[in-house]
């Protein structure tokens, strides 16, 4: 890896912290206001985890993974309830659960290179989210290779 090839990672590295630290305390502050698991509760923790990027079917998924371990284990405090959600939401992506079980990294054989292409306005997370693909597929075992084609890079 050159000099200039790690700056690039240590800046994406810090960026995709950015995020996650974002989430993790939009998570708390949830947390610490409301108390307890109820409707609003749910409705509200789906909008950060929508707003994250994490997606209808995994956001689903959490839910209701968060709403059944909330009935089934009696949390007495904010922070058992902080770590009922972070327990949910680990085991959701530590399980790639999808429908079919289809392989969410896989790629159609026969077909190389197989291109992503990416669109949209700025500031709705591009970036953000070719990382967390490149950083996927490349734990997956594929080659990545990420090109930019727009007018400021």
């Amino acid at each position: 890896m050159s000099f200039f090839d790690s700056i690039k990672f240590s800046r994406l590295k810090n960026s995709l912290a950015k995020t996650r630290d974002a989430f993790v305390s939009k998570i708390s502050r949830l947390v610490f206001a409301k108390g307890s698991v109820d409707d609003e509760f749910l409705h509200q923790l789906e909008e950060i985890l929508i707003g994250a990027d994490i997606g209808v079917e995994t956001t689903q998924l959490i839910l209701l993974s968060v709403k059944q371990q909330a009935k089934e284990q009696r949390y007495e405090n904010p922070d058992e309830l902080n770590a009922l959600i972070r327990t949910s939401v680990s085991s959701v992506f530590a399980n790639g659960i999808t429908k079919n079980n289809v392989d969410p990294f896989g790629t159609p054989t026969g077909s190389k290179p197989y291109v992503i292409m990416v669109v949209g306005v700025n500031g709705v997370g591009k970036t953000t989210t070719i990382g967390k693909l490149a950083f996927n597929y490349k734990t997956a075992g594929k080659k990545v290779l990420i090109g930019a084609a727009d007018t400021f890079r």
